[in-house]
């Protein structure tokens, strides 16, 4: 998370970002150890897990949102 640029008050804020994986897995421990996690007005943090291949059928697990 890029926590030291500073927003103008004009601009239209933060871009987001989205990290995904290539690799598939069908068991997993998933430990989310966050240092920083952005809060407050018009932010959504958000970690989940989605069954790419079958999705919206195969589901979703939605960690933080």
């Amino acid at each position: 998370a890029d926590s030291s640029t500073v927003v103008s008050p004009a601009a239209r804020g933060r871009d987001s970002i989205r990290i995904s994986s290539q690799a598939t897995y069908d068991e997993a421990v998933v430990v989310l150890d966050l240092a920083h996690m952005p809060e407050g007005c018009a932010t959504w943090p958000a970690f989940w897990t989605v069954d790419l291949h079958n999705w919206p059928r195969g589901g979703e697990i939605d960690i933080i949102e």
